[in-house]
């Protein structure tokens, strides 16, 4: 069939780029929240009553990959025991987020994170809106100020500041000690275990 299309693009015509910003990482964080509510045998209902002022709708928002507030998803990312970052493409590493049991909230840092992209790229709030285009400034300064904002608008900001949104589930390390009469030796690390006392 020498007719026959040999590609997507070629079918469907160009992915729009809203899709590959905004879809492509929601899908991805749905997925991973999804298998961790089943890794961690729980339904959306019995995960909201592990987090305060959190209904089982707003949870279903996110593992539907629907529009949702970012605060929902750092509450059910810290039960699952998932960590966010936000990778900066022009560079080799990558900012983890603060857990909230730390110094610095994961919506700090992402404030954080956000403002030095936008010092560096040496946009201004309203320029920034501006690239991103059909948004306000105030939407922007919402996650500057750590606001109240949603996953569409971060995502947005993040990619005009060439940066994305990546989770990975925390890994707990423990090293296994073992006292002999003479010394005190580590004998292995393991991932994912939790000390409890």
């Amino acid at each position: 069939m020498p007719n026959q299309k040999s590609n997507m693009s070629d079918l469907f015509g160009e992915i729009p780029k809203d899709y590959k910003i905004i879809e492509i990482p929601k899908i991805v964080i749905s997925n991973a929240v999804r298998d961790g509510l089943r890794e961690k045998q729980l339904s959306l209902r019995k995960a909201a009553e592990l987090i305060e002022n959190t209904s089982y709708t707003q949870i279903s928002r996110i593992t539907r990959g629907e529009n949702y507030n970012v605060d929902t998803l750092l509450k059910i990312l810290s039960v699952l025991d998932i960590e966010i970052y936000i990778k900066n493409n022009e560079k080799l590493f990558d900012q983890v987020l603060k857990e909230y049991n730390t110094s610095k909230s994961p919506k700090t840092a992402i404030a954080e994170i956000v403002r030095d992209g936008l010092k560096k790229k040496k946009l201004s709030l309203k320029k920034a809106a501006e690239l991103v285009g059909n948004m306000s400034f105030t939407q922007v300064s919402r996650i500057t100020n750590e606001g109240n904002y949603n996953i569409s608008t971060l995502l947005r900001v993040l990619d005009i500041l060439n940066m994305e949104l990546q989770i990975k589930k925390k890994e707990w390390l423990c090293y296994v000690k073992i006292r002999t009469k003479e010394t005190l030796t580590i004998i292995g690390i393991f991932t994912r275990i939790r000390l409890v006392w």
